[in-house]
């Protein structure tokens, strides 16, 4: 999307339960907490990670114009700014990430 460069935070399906369990037993830890991976990825490199593990090319981009287009002023947030939110709380709190790395969560997911 874009120019790909924007940052996004992602986190793997086990260690999104593992997460919230990890929580739900430290009674301790103060919201809020951000459950993502420890990793954030340019756009671009989560596409060609994931293009890649499925054996599809990864090379058509959607213009900024076109998301602005559809989504307006939230598609300009959500889609070309980008975010890197960081798990700080949880890795403070003795969470051990499962998945800290794309391309093993995208493995784990998709069963490869």
């Amino acid at each position: 999307m874009g120019d790909g460069r924007q940052y996004i935070s992602w986190i793997g399906i086990e260690d999104t339960i593992g997460a919230i369990h990890h929580l739900l037993q430290n009674n301790n830890m103060e919201c809020p907490v951000n459950i993502t991976s420890p990793n954030p990825i340019a756009n671009y490199q989560f596409t060609k990670t994931l293009g890649k593990l499925l054996s599809k090319p990864a090379l058509l981009t959607i213009p900024p114009s076109v998301i602005k287009a559809f989504f307006q002023e939230k598609g300009k947030e959500i889609l070309l700014e980008g975010c890197q939110a960081m798990p700080s709380k949880l890795i403070n709190g003795g969470y051990k990430f499962i998945h800290p790395e794309l391309k093993d969560a995208l493995k784990e997911t998709l069963g490869l």
